[in-house]
């Protein structure tokens, strides 16, 4: 498995718990927009986050970073549909002039359980700003915006409709902050939009960890969960059966 992938496993992991610790037991359900780029460390934190109760997943944006916009929204859709969440609307965002990360094949090539099959992909022109505004400005409060991956499709939002800061009560993200001098792979890829979103006065929560801090998922982790039948448990199994994610 590439180093990336390991580093990040983990991590995925605990920024689903800050998640949903953040949430007190009786509340009302809380508005969630998730924000990923679909690499496979973000599959795994979805099977986490939907088997968490009082979170009510709204939206889901697709970023440009482990895959494609294009590709991270077709495989997102296909996740929800898996784990029958298939009315959540997911939405592409912009293309980035960026060049494409080494494992961006391994993170759009997922393995799904025997007998799923994935529906139509996504198609039409980027949209994940304007949704991401629609969406935002419709809900009750609280509003948590869950991003896993790069901040791209944050930043265009707030461009577009600079108020939304007053609307979301917490962004928790999976990355450094943009004056960190050893910024994350996350932070590294779109350094412009982390900047404009960490400005904004939004109130954050990112969780990074040196690597060296970080335990390797192995065979320790992975047998338990290949001898559970959840859904969340066979998607992780089938993920894994990929001979390139085993490497």
């Amino acid at each position: 498995m590439p180093e990336r992938i390991l580093r990040r496993l983990v991590l995925q992991w605990i920024l689903a718990g800050v998640a949903m610790a953040a949430f007190l037991p009786g509340a009302p359900p809380v508005s969630v927009v998730v924000d990923t780029d679909m690499a496979l460390d973000d599959v795994r934190a979805f099977s986490l986050l939907f088997a968490a109760d009082g979170l009510d997943l709204c939206l889901v944006a697709a970023s440009d970073g482990a895959s494609t916009p294009e590709t991270g929204c077709a495989n997102a859709r296909a996740l929800l549909a898996y784990f029958g969440r298939g009315k959540v609307p997911v939405v592409a965002g912009r293309t980035s002039a960026q060049p494409p990360p080494d494992w961006r094949g391994l993170s759009e090539r997922l393995r799904w359980p025997e007998g799923f099959r994935p529906p139509a992909p996504c198609r039409g022109k980027p949209q994940a700003a304007k949704r991401i505004c629609q969406t935002v400005r419709r809900l009750q409060p609280p509003v948590v915006y869950l991003c896993l991956g790069p901040m791209t499709n944050l930043a265009d939002a707030l461009r577009r409709d600079p108020g939304l800061r007053d609307r979301i009560d917490r962004v928790v993200y999976y990355g450094t902050a943009p004056d960190d001098p050893t910024p994350d792979w996350n932070t590294s890829r779109d350094p412009a939009s982390a900047r404009a979103v960490f400005a904004s006065g939004l109130r954050i929560e990112n969780l990074w960890l040196p690597h060296d801090r970080l335990p390797a998922f192995d065979e320790s982790w992975l047998g338990p969960i290949r001898g559970s039948s959840t859904p969340g448990a066979r998607l992780i199994a089938a993920v894994h059966a990929d001979p390139a994610v085993e490497a």
